[in-house]
């Protein structure tokens, strides 16, 4: 068998590399590279939408404050203040504006004096030093005209004289601080006297009629008056009337109806506190439930406690906070002037406008709200949008809020919010864009399907090469079984005809028919021998193309029976059965004798060699108008069903264990099939295991030409 034909392993794995990898490595590397390129472009393409989302954001929280800043500019005009206390103002215009503006903490209002009022609704009490500013007439220029009374009532401790002094002397005077003052002696001594329900309503007229009326400076009567009648409610026995009381008058805190110092204001709590906690020992369902919407009232009295500290400090230290200088410049139409500014305990973020008669409207605005409110919504609304990841850093580094999910191996773009807001850090990450995510990336599949295309040859490539290869390697294992076979097929002969011709030399076989089957035995191994070496050079001619027939009209049957009758006489078991069958008379056919003859050797060969335990092979013939039909039949051990597309391959050679234990070289078959395909016909088979093999032969008949 010529080595042209097949590739040596090492030639086709170096080819593989040469032609298939190394082009296609040369190629990834070049779209790699292309790959990394684009990859860098992209991210900084996002780091620059990144910075663009950034100023947008900037420029959205800003038009959120301008939208607010221009509605109250066009309130100003119409805005009528009056003045509670020398630090407060009221305006019935703003509250309506701040209701519906949850950003807003509270306005303030600069006098042409540089004197700062706070909106009154704001602050839940005012510092004494405030309240001090302003002259209130004392309603104590009246005391001398209250001496008798309490000498009846403190002295003489008649009670009932004085409770009666009081009253003609509340119906002689007009002035109603005088008459208010006087109805608190009158409640005084009505609570002594165990008259409860009549102190009552003595308080309940002081809060209707005298409620906004302060005396000595600090002792708001409506106050007063409100507190007594709670605490006298509990004394008369009625503790869910006092206790609805005390909810009326924790939300008429809430809604600062009153002026209360924080002296005041703190004690005004304690006593809430004690009361509320005397009656929460008590198993009653109703005073627990008003007991529970006490204690409510009283935390959202706590939390605008810190709203009032916060404005407080504002005026305390507005002159720093809002800087004057900058202020009386931008008089020339530069307002609004927005500013946010950071004091020791607190930071500020506010507007402030011109107004008329030299006055300064100012808005304070909720810096957590802002945030809340307008910040991390449109945060949220652009990262679904774009999709990034963020985190929001307050001024001193906590992370007020963040997405779900954030890569921090990835470089952020830092977005610093603008002086005039409040101090805010915005992170924002993009989304890690990747090697492979790349490739999916509109605009740039052209390496994808780079990177496929070298997938596939490469896998091809080896696919191929792997199959090369291991037929190449079957091949060879074929080629090694192949000559060890045919080693032994020649030297079994060999020997044979070696050892009874050196009997028959040396004279050592004495008689003459002895001598004859000694002759015979010759013949035999030589025509085995012989017929062997025509096997493998016809093999080998076939394989190359080299093989010449000479094609002649040919009578089967005649080549069939001298077949028959060679093969009978060359098999030493002489009671082997060896049948002829002709199913009728075979027309001639075009076929070179020799090659057809040889065919039916090598079949008959492999019918006896595999027959097993049978001692029968059945040969049989037909023909119709156009073929002849050959049949060879054993049954013997029979074929694997899996081995039946393959018993024609070269040097093949059947698994069964029981067929290996008969020698033979494994291109008997393939030289049949040759040969057959040469003459133009087909070869077929029917085997089953342990129950034979039959071959058939099917073979064109000689045609006559007509000229």
């Amino acid at each position: 068998m010529s080595t042209k034909r097949y590739f040596s392993k090492k030639k086709i794995i170096l080819y593989y590399v040469l032609v298939i990898v190394i082009p296609c490595c040369l190629l990834g590397i070049l779209a790699f590279r292309g790959i990394k390129n684009d990859h860098a472009l992209i991210e900084r393409e996002q780091r620059k939408q990144l910075t663009e989302t950034g100023a947008v954001l900037i420029s959205q929280t800003n038009s959120a404050i301008t939208i607010i800043n221009n509605k109250f500019k066009g309130k100003i005009p119409d805005l009528v203040p009056s003045f509670p206390s020398y630090l407060t103002f009221e305006e019935d215009t703003l509250k309506s504006f701040a209701n519906k503006n949850n950003l807003l903490r509270s306005f303030f209002l600069i006098q042409p004096s540089g004197s700062i009022r706070i909106f009154h609704p704001s602050l839940l009490y005012i510092p004494k030093i405030y309240e001090e500013k302003e002259e209130v007439q004392s309603p104590y220029k009246y005391v001398n005209m209250f001496t008798q009374g309490w000498k009846y009532e403190y002295q003489e401790k008649n009670l009932q004289k004085a409770l009666n002094y009081y009253k003609n002397r509340f119906r002689e005077f007009k002035n109603k601080e005088t008459k208010a003052y006087i109805l608190i002696q009158i409640a005084r001594v009505q609570t002594k006297l165990s008259e409860h329900n009549k102190a009552i309503e003595t308080y309940r007229l002081i809060e209707s009629e005298y409620g906004e009326i302060i005396i000595d400076k600090r002792i708001h009567l409506g106050i007063m008056a409100q507190l007594e009648k709670i605490d006298l409610n509990k004394l008369a026995g009625d503790t869910i009337l006092s206790l609805n009381n005390t909810i009326k008058f924790l939300n008429r805190i809430l809604n600062t109806e009153w002026q209360i110092d924080p002296s005041g204001y703190n004690n005004l709590l304690s006593s809430i506190q004690n009361i509320n906690s005397q009656i929460k020992q008590t198993n009653n369902k109703t005073l627990i439930d008003l007991s529970a919407r006490v204690d409510t009232l009283y935390e959202k009295i706590k939390i605008r406690e810190k709203t009032s500290e916060y404005l407080l400090e504002f005026v305390e230290d507005y002159s720093l906070i809002i800087n004057d200088s900058l202020i009386y410049r931008s008089i020339e139409g530069q307002l609004p002037y927005i500013r946010y500014t950071v004091t020791d305990n607190n930071s500020y973020y506010f507007s402030l406008f011109s107004g008329t008669k030299n006055r300064y409207w100012g808005i304070i605005y909720n810096c957590k709200e802002f945030i809340n409110k307008v910040l991390l919504p449109l945060i949220k609304e652009h990262s679904e949008n774009e999709n990034f990841q963020w985190q929001l850093v307050d001024e001193s580094g906590k992370t007020v809020a963040e997405s779900l999910s954030i890569n921090f191996e990835v470089e952020p773009v830092i977005i610093e919010s603008p002086g005039e807001m409040p101090v805010w850090t915005l992170k924002l990450y993009s989304e890690p864009s990747g090697l492979i995510n790349t490739l999916f990336l509109s605009g740039h599949s052209i390496f994808l399907f780079i990177f496929i295309f070298i997938v596939l040859v490469l896998a091809l490539g080896l696919f191929f090469t792997i199959q090369i290869v291991s037929k190449e390697l079957q091949l060879s294992k074929m080629k090694s079984d192949f000559i060890s076979t045919v080693s032994h097929e020649f030297k079994s002969p060999l020997t044979s005809i070696r050892h009874i011709t050196d009997m028959l030399v040396f004279k050592r076989v004495l008689t003459e028919s002895k001598k004859q089957e000694y002759y015979e035995i010759i013949q035999q191994q030589s025509e085995r021998l012989s017929h062997l070496i025509e096997n493998i050079l016809d093999f080998s001619k076939l394989e190359e193309g080299q093989k010449k027939f000479r094609f002649e009209p040919v009578n089967m049957d005649l080549i069939l029976k001298e077949i028959i009758e060679s093969f009978k006489k060359s098999i030493p078991d002489k009671e082997f059965k060896l049948t002829y069958e002709q199913a009728n008379i075979l027309p001639l056919i075009h076929a070179d004798k020799e090659a057809i003859s040889q065919v039916i050797h090598n079949l008959l060969d492999n019918a006896y060699k595999y027959s097993g335990k049978s001692d029968l092979i059945e040969v049989q013939t037909k023909s119709d108008k156009k073929s002849v039909f050959i049949s060879i039949k054993d049954f013997g051990i029979g074929i694997p069903a899996e081995d039946n597309d393959k018993i024609y391959n070269r040097f093949y050679r059947v698994s069964d264990d029981r067929i290996h234990l008969v020698k033979g070289s494994g291109i008997g078959l393939t030289i049949v099939k040759q040969i057959v395909n040469y003459h133009g016909g087909t070869i077929s088979h029917e085997s089953q295991i342990s129950k034979g093999s039959t071959f058939i032969i099917k073979l064109p008949i000689f045609q006559k030409s007509i000229t």
